[in-house]
């Protein structure tokens, strides 16, 4: 057997056991997709402007400390993809018009295939953005998709105040 058709071996190996491994991680799959209904089609748009659930503030000073979004803009935005396709690195620049600091500005992701099929990712960037500025937040981990997702975009949901 020669070295390349060794490796070719190899690599059927890996992908054989990664596939297993997988599908023995995911439990009695077949039964859950029986069980739940199927996902209506969506749009990109109207995935990322209606939230999929919306969180009650814990507390008074929680729903104080939140932070009109009307000052707070999503300036630019690149969505690449990393680890074989799966996963998504964003660079975001959140550009900040208050007169006064904010933090834990959160963006949602969706993401759209071919197929119809939508798939919504939150984040939380947790750094301090100064009043009057913009920050730049590059190669941020979304989360994982599918593979076959061919467009995507993020829109901000909330933002506290420091």
């Amino acid at each position: 057997m020669s070295i390349s058709a060794r490796k070719i071996v190899l690599i059927a190996a890996l992908v054989i056991m990664m596939t297993a491994l997988l599908w023995a991680g995911s439990g009695d799959r077949a039964a859950r997709l029986q069980a739940e209904p199927a996902p209506a089609p969506a749009t990109i748009a109207s995935a990322v402007s209606t939230p999929m659930v919306q969180p009650e503030p814990a507390a008074p000073q929680a729903a104080m400390a939140a932070v009109p979004l009307s000052q707070v803009r999503l300036v630019r935005q690149s969505l690449k993809r990393s680890g074989l396709g799966a996963r998504v690195l964003a660079t975001v620049t959140v550009r900040n018009r208050h007169q006064y600091a904010i933090k834990d500005v959160e963006i949602l992701c969706a993401f759209r295939g071919r197929d119809g099929y939508v798939t919504t990712r939150r984040r939380v960037l947790p750094e301090v953005i100064e009043a009057r500025s913009r920050e730049t937040f590059a190669n941020v981990l979304v989360g994982h998709i599918n593979v076959v997702t061919t467009r995507g975009r993020c829109k901000l949901v909330g933002a506290s105040r420091v």
